[in-house]
């Protein structure tokens, strides 16, 4: 079940042909824009959802800054205060490009339309351990959306994608152990007790 998750998510990625810089940001193989973009989301998250400031509040804070320190910088390289081969533009201005705005968007769609077609599965299937473990599943999500709201979901998703991948790839042999041994715990626990047979690896 491990390894579908696992292929589903990377079939998706190959999908859109981003599969290379998403696991380039995930494995904080540039530290440097990892960690940017790690910090943005969560500053985000802090400022919109916890001081209450309006998120085109926040853009147009963040746009003016940049147009001043872009401006000063600019000013003091003509004065040879700055090296005049630094491009000022490429080293300041943030401009997000247009295609990686529509390859999230589609990503996102593709996603939704998985989760979709996955409980569409679900509620047509014959196997009742299957119907069973996804209504588990979304009895489980309901109950988590009474307790947390949606930005504090993202925002822990968000850090998670930056942490868990990393620390997975550095300790893949220990917990793929744990999970193959958890896995086969379940399987003897259905065979013995509920009299199923259920292959989850």
């Amino acid at each position: 079940m491990k390894m579908s998750l696992k292929a589903s998510v990377l079939d998706l990625l190959d999908k859109h042909n981003v599969r290379e810089p998403v696991t380039e940001v995930l494995l904080w193989e540039k530290p440097k824009r990892s960690a940017a973009l790690l910090f943005g989301g969560v500053a985000t998250f802090v400022l919109v959802h916890i001081v209450g400031i309006g998120m085109l509040t926040v853009i147009g804070t963040l746009a003016i800054l940049q147009l001043f320190v872009f401006r000063t910088a600019e000013a003091l390289q003509n004065k040879d205060l700055i090296r005049r081969d630094i491009d000022l533009k490429e080293t300041i201005v943030i401009t997000p490009d247009a295609s990686t705005i529509s390859t999230s968007i589609e990503l996102v769609g593709d996603l939704l339309r998985n989760i979709e077609e996955s409980i569409k599965d679900i509620s047509l299937t014959a196997d009742y351990v299957k119907l069973v473990s996804g209504i588990g599943i979304l009895v489980f999500l309901s109950a988590l959306g009474r307790v947390v709201t949606l930005p504090i979901l993202l925002v822990t998703g968000h850090v998670l994608a930056f942490t868990v991948p990393l620390v997975y790839t550095r300790n893949q042999e220990k917990i793929d152990e744990i999970i193959f041994n958890a896995l086969d715990a379940t399987e003897v626990f259905l065979e013995k007790n509920l009299n199923v047979k259920l292959k989850l690896q």
